[in-house]
């Protein structure tokens, strides 16, 4: 929220854009964080990385199969098992 009051008063982008826009901008990040997901769930399953498998697809999926998911240094467990797209809703 911060940053968007900061581009709106140096007029880089306005907040009424963001609010004319904000279902496709919701609709995107809902696309995309829910591929992510899905990559990052059969990547674990692929590389052998996957932990506590129930059996049950949808249930595995939703509480994260890999335990920590790391691209670089960058911990994506929050993208893996919370989506934020689903907070921001």
């Amino acid at each position: 929220m911060a940053t968007l009051l900061i581009l709106n008063y140096y007029k880089v982008l306005s907040l009424s854009y963001i609010y004319d826009n904000l279902g496709g901008f919701l609709t995107s990040a809902i696309i995309f964080s829910n591929l992510s997901v899905l990559l990052i769930h059969y990547w674990a399953v692929l590389t052998k990385n996957a932990e506590r498998m129930t059996g049950n697809f949808i249930y595995d999926l939703f509480m994260g199969a890999y335990l920590n998911p790391r691209f670089g240094i960058v911990d994506i467990k929050m993208v893996a098992e919370v989506r934020v797209s689903w907070l921001l809703l």
